[in-house]
């Protein structure tokens, strides 16, 4: 998800009194670590996608600017592969116009599903414009996963740049007016040094378009080790008591077993086949359970209300092992004591317990 373009893009001030836009824009150029410099009429313009109109429908989305590989594309191809000035776009594959707050609601009767459609010239129009402008669908991307709206399609900087200033002249020719500069930087490893270099010959910045909270992000995850070391404290000390309680409860059962001649190894394995299945079964309904709980919790809450978009949930492999670890180490453990307590034991003691 972080090789979303949104993340390395920067909207760039600079001072008047040492640039004018030009003299800005081929300066930052000549950085390094900067993959591409476009002014501010290349950023986005609203388009109208007129497969969909409908006089109850609002079929309104954004074609946003972008520049080589913006965004995975899992079906068709992405804009390295054309040029610069080509009217080409990727969009969603659950591509949705109009968004409100269910964004993410791909199951709507209005999603239209565009990945049976690359390859086709599809009519787009400027918001309120009879002007029809077609574009080739190229390639389609998955919006969930990179947590992006449906409305959303990207083609290169010239062509958005080309658009506004056919369509917003008025706006984007305003003497006065002073728009920032688009910056995208190359990784997202190389984004602190380069803030840092630009500053120092008067550019800023407020931050990335998208950014990722490192901070709420990493509260959340020392508050969720807290909780899980908690809870693995608790669940351990929880099969101890319950195991030694069964052991209790069963000591005449044992007893009757080494009346019988079943030697203490031989008793001390069943009650550790006995103990480990229980384990094993009580692992795998956890997992199953906190699977469950992670993906209401990354919908509900993380997704909606913190958009802290950089956690991800996963099912660890190495947790699982850990986990297969300490249940056998409890098992042996708890087995090794009962033995210990068998043998040290009358026949006639245990059974009368």
């Amino acid at each position: 998800m972080t090789k979303l373009v949104d993340y390395r893009t920067f909207f760039v001030y600079y001072d008047d009194t040492l640039y004018d836009e030009n003299r800005a824009i081929e300066k930052l150029k000549k950085y390094n670590h900067i993959e591409s410099i476009s002014p501010f009429s290349s950023y986005l313009i609203p388009m109208t996608a007129n497969d969909y109109i409908a006089d109850d429908k609002n079929s309104s989305f954004f074609l946003l600017g972008a520049q080589g590989n913006p965004i995975d594309v899992y079906k068709g191809k992405n804009l390295s592969s054309y040029k610069s000035d080509e009217k080409v776009m990727i969009c969603a594959d659950k591509f949705y116009p109009y968004q409100d707050e269910t964004a993410y609601d791909t199951s709507k009767e209005d999603v239209r599903d565009l990945t049976n459609r690359i390859g086709e010239m599809l009519p787009l129009s400027f918001i309120n414009s009879k002007k029809v402008e077609y574009f080739k669908l190229i390639g389609v991307y998955n919006a969930e996963l990179n947590k992006t709206n449906g409305n959303l399609c990207y083609t290169n900087f010239d062509v958005v740049s080309n658009l506004n200033l056919y369509y917003q002249s008025d706006f984007y020719n305003q003497k006065e007016a002073r728009f920032p500069i688009i910056m995208v930087v190359d990784t997202l490893n190389n984004i602190n040094d380069t803030l840092v270099e630009i500053k120092k010959d008067g550019f800023y910045t407020n931050g990335a378009v998208l950014s990722i909270n490192s901070e709420i992000g990493n509260e959340i995850i020392n508050i969720i080790g807290a909780i899980t070391t908690l809870i693995c404290i608790l669940t351990i000390s929880i099969v101890i008591f319950i195991s030694f309680r069964d052991y209790r409860d069963r000591k005449k059962n044992f007893g009757i077993l080494k009346s019988m001649g079943f030697k203490n190894k031989e008793i001390s394995m069943i009650y550790y086949y006995q103990t480990s299945y229980q384990l094993i079964l009580s692992t795998i309904l956890s997992i199953i359970l906190n699977l469950i709980y992670m993906l209401i919790f990354k919908k509900l809450f993380i997704s909606k209300y913190l958009i802290f978009n950089g956690m991800n949930f996963e099912l660890s492999i190495f947790s699982i092992i850990i986990s297969t670890i300490i249940i056998f180490v409890i098992s042996l453990s708890i087995t090794f004591i009962t033995n210990i307590s068998m043998n040290s034991k009358p026949i006639i003691n245990m059974i009368k317990e």
